[in-house]
């Protein structure tokens, strides 16, 4: 459908293709994340009588940050990045490049999380996401078909970022 189309499909193509991410608009990036949390503020608003004004704070920052998770995961796919990116990157504050790659290359089993990544090393080693990914499985969810050409497309992939790299060097 057209949710299927605007949304999941630039989604699950950056994983057959990580540069892709940044081939997309910012609002196909960005646009999944902020009409989920406006759908979400509408509810909000519409049980803000009869839930905690501190229920309502949080979910409203829970929202608020999780619109701008897109933006990290983007700028981690980033090959050109300014000083601001590169400072907050360093400083863990959002995701890296070098952090997030990990999720990129076969066997694709780790490095889920797309915001700045803390949560994964504690994500990884308790096995969430092949608990969760059993759970699916148990559902008649299976993965993308697109899966299987992961690792062909990924070192492709990953050689272009060392050429791009090389030709900024001038090597």
């Amino acid at each position: 459908g057209l949710f299927s189309l605007s949304f999941v499909a630039p989604f699950r193509w950056h994983h057959v293709k990580p540069t892709a991410m940044v081939e997309y608009s910012l609002w196909v990036n960005l646009g999944t994340s902020c009409l989920i949390a406006d759908i979400a503020m509408g509810v909000l608003y519409f049980f803000m009588f009869q839930w905690s004004e501190f229920t309502l704070v949080v979910l409203f920052w829970f929202l608020l940050v999780g619109t701008f998770t897109n933006l990290c995961h983007r700028l981690s796919h980033s090959i050109q990045r300014n000083w601001l990116v590169r400072f907050l990157q360093k400083s863990r504050l959002i995701l890296s490049s070098k952090h997030h790659c990990q999720h990129h290359i076969p066997p694709f089993q780790k490095r889920y999380c797309i915001s700045n990544g803390w949560a994964n090393y504690v994500f990884d080693a308790i096995g969430l996401w092949r608990k969760l990914e059993f759970i699916l499985k148990c559902f008649g969810l299976r993965p993308h078909p697109s899966c299987k050409v992961m690792p062909r497309v990924v070192s492709s992939s990953i050689e272009s970022k060392k050429k791009y790299k090389q030709q900024r060097r001038g090597v």
